[in-house]
């Protein structure tokens, strides 16, 4: 290793002597700046080849023997695979949530309707599978059956989706 290391140095200073005598042997210009150019390409080549051959040969840095890692890697990849389940659940829970209050806010704009509470089911797609509806209305005379259609027709028109995923249970005021 001392050998390597001395060989390298005088390789080095032969390089950089080259360099110089050259430099002073070309006029200035633009030759002059292409041969410090190719010069200092040659003395980083001359630099880094010894230091990859010991790369090379494992002898600098032992850690990168050869080792199995596959147990090590394939633990990093279930770890990642777990986050990715998570977060993707994460996301289709925060998904629905914000789907169950747009509805609300929707619904309890419909004529008739005094509150609502809704739930939603979506599919690992972000489609929405199922919408369950508890409408609770504002008087007697309105008619439970138009205010569903009208609440199915402005759900379904709304979000673009088949209104027979709608389930709507309508209670009168003051009743469960």
């Amino acid at each position: 290793m001392l050998d390597m290391i001395s060989e390298m140095v005088r390789n080095i200073a032969v390089l950089v002597l080259l360099a110089l005598f050259m430099e002073l042997l070309l006029p200035f210009g633009e030759l002059s700046r292409f041969i410090r150019m190719v010069m200092g390409l040659v003395l980083l080549a001359a630099v880094l080849n010894p230091i990859l051959g010991l790369l090379k040969q494992e002898q600098l840095l032992p850690s990168f023997q050869k080792e199995d890692y596959s147990q090590e890697t394939a633990a990093i990849l279930d770890r990642g695979e777990e986050l990715s389940t998570q977060m993707e659940d994460q996301a289709l829970s925060e998904y629905e949530q914000s789907t169950v209050s747009q509805i609300e806010a929707l619904v309890s704009l419909v004529d008739g309707v005094k509150s609502v509470e809704a739930s939603a089911e979506a599919d690992s797609q972000g489609g929405i599978k199922k919408i369950s509806l508890e409408v609770s209305k504002t008087s007697a005379t309105v008619s439970e059956e138009g205010l569903k259609t009208k609440i199915t027709d402005t759900i379904s028109r709304f979000y673009n989706i088949d209104p027979s995923i709608l389930e709507i249970v309508i209670t009168e005021e003051g009743k469960a």
